[in-house]
């Protein structure tokens, strides 16, 4: 790209100068086979025929992330003028609430970020440091920073041939003493928990980051595991922009949790295992609490999941009929009657079909 200095306005001092950019015009395309040539002599525009070319004119599709409900809540809570909340006041309590209700956990617990809660869930369930985690290689970064950031170290594991999830095989087989295990529900697909914890005694956290909603033979995700992780980032199936909830039915994992990442005034009024009160003062320090606008955000979304989940099973109805057409070999994993796809609309004859969110149907 070529780029050239214009004038600024005058500010009463020496004004930096703005580049203004021109693109550099297209390559023609190369009228030559590149497979008449050896490989130091093909040039970049001569490896495809369509280089310099636009060859998709259709948009990627977007839509209306979040509606009026949404936009209501976050003007309530700039009237309220209390956005950050050390003690799990009510809004925060809602979100937390609403996630207890959907996996049918115990406790759960508010993030900023999914990758705050699964850092959190790895501390809490006593992982590292030095020791491994056993984690899939078919995850986001996120999931392998996490298990840097408890100070332990990632040992990847083998996937199932139908699925992108973790192998039951493969991890009965893994070499080696480890500390915990790190199962991803890829892509909302919920991974074979009673397969994982039928070969290992170890605790398994779920990161259940793509699968808000799923339901694995009638349970819901973010209840199998020791514990269970679910990101709000704003490209998943409930956003709060940013955040992050961890859920879990063991109160140890919880306490040793919430002392990772939330404030002392909580610490003091919910930890009740002697072996941490001692933390209460000032928990390990770290910064982890979700923002009060990020808490109004999701829990908003929360209650339109049912229509995006019927929407994305639609998608993925549509997308399976199209690909179905070719001569190649697809694989599409299949669930039976008893579990649902995180953002893919529920059986009518599953469990979480009648579970309500402060008085809204979920999955």
């Amino acid at each position: 790209m070529n780029c050239a200095s214009s004038g600024s306005p005058s500010t009463g001092r020496t004004a930096r100068p703005v580049p203004t950019c021109t693109a550099p015009p297209a390559t023609p395309p190369s009228t030559s086979s590149p497979l008449t040539r050896t490989p130091k002599q093909v040039t970049v525009a001569d490896r495809s025929s369509t280089a310099g070319r636009q060859v998709v004119a259709i948009p990627f599709p977007r839509t209306a992330k979040y509606g009026t409900a949404e936009k209501e809540a976050v003007c309530a809570a700039l009237e309220d003028g209390h956005l950050s909340d050390i003690d799990r006041g009510p809004r925060i309590a809602a979100i937390e609430d609403a996630f207890t209700a959907l996996t049918g956990a115990q406790h759960a617990l508010s993030f900023n970020s999914g990758t705050a809660s699964l850092h959190a869930a790895l501390h809490g369930v006593g992982a590292g440091p030095h020791a491994g985690v056993v984690v899939s290689p078919m995850t986001w970064v996120s999931a392998i920073t996490a298990v840097l950031q408890a100070g332990s170290y990632p040992v990847f594991c083998d996937i199932e041939q139908t699925s992108p999830n973790l192998s039951a095989d493969s991890l009965a087989h893994l070499p080696g003493t480890y500390s915990a295990v790190l199962a991803t529900h890829a892509w909302g697909i919920p991974a074979r928990m009673d397969d994982l914890a039928d070969v290992t005694k170890l605790p398994i956290v779920e990161d259940c980051s793509h699968a808000h909603g799923a339901v694995y033979r009638g349970r819901p995700v973010g209840s199998w595991g020791a514990a269970g992780c679910f990101s709000l980032q704003e490209s998943k199936s409930v956003s709060g922009g940013e955040g992050g909830v961890m859920t879990t039915s063991d109160r140890q994992v919880y306490e040793r949790a919430l002392t990772l990442g939330h404030h002392p005034r909580r610490l003091d009024r919910e930890l009740t295992l002697a072996s941490l009160r001692p933390m209460a003062a000032s928990g390990a320090a770290y910064k982890f609490r979700m923002p009060v606008l990020s808490a109004v955000i999701a829990t908003e979304q929360l209650r339109g999941l049912p229509g995006r989940m019927k929407a994305a099973e639609a998608n993925f109805a549509t997308l399976c009929e199209v690909l179905a057409s070719f001569d190649a070999p697809i694989t599409v994993p299949t669930l039976d009657e008893t579990s649902v796809r995180g953002g893919t609309a529920p059986r009518s004859s599953s469990p979480s079909a009648s579970m309500t969110l402060s008085g809204c149907g979920t999955c």
